[in-house]
C-alpha cells in the first residue's frame, strides 16, 4: 500500500497465477478512542498473456525435396502446451 494511515490509500495489484481475492480492513478512531471497522474485497483476475509463435524462415525449395520446417513458441506467463502444424493453402 502506498500509505496505511490515511482515509485513502492505493496499491498495485500483484501478478497472480489464478483469480485471486484480496481482503482489507479500514479502522477509524474517534478522539474519544471508540473504534469501528469495515472490510472490503478485491478480486483479482489472472490476465492470460498470448504466447508468442514464429513459424521460421520462409524458404524457396525444388520440388521432390523433403522440407524441415523449424518453428518455435514461448509463453511469458507460462509454458507452451502444444505444437501444431498446419498447411493452409497449396495441394
Amino acid at each position: 500500500m502506498s500509505t496505511s494511515d490515511s482515509a485513502s490509500t492505493s496499491f498495485i495489484t500483484p501478478e497472480v497465477t489464478n483469480n485471486e481475492v484480496f481482503t482489507f480492513t479500514l479502522t477509524v478512531t474517534d478522539n474519544e478512542g471508540a473504534t469501528k471497522t469495515d472490510t472490503i474485497t478485491i478480486n483479482v483476475n489472472n490476465v492470460n498473456i498470448l504466447p508468442s509463435a514464429n513459424a521460421g524462415a520462409n524458404q524457396i525449395v525444388n520440388e521432390n525435396t523433403e522440407v524441415s520446417l523449424l518453428g518455435a513458441g514461448s509463453d511469458s506467463d507460462g509454458t507452451i502446451a502444444s505444437y501444431i502444424w498446419t498447411q493452409s493453402s497449396g495441394t
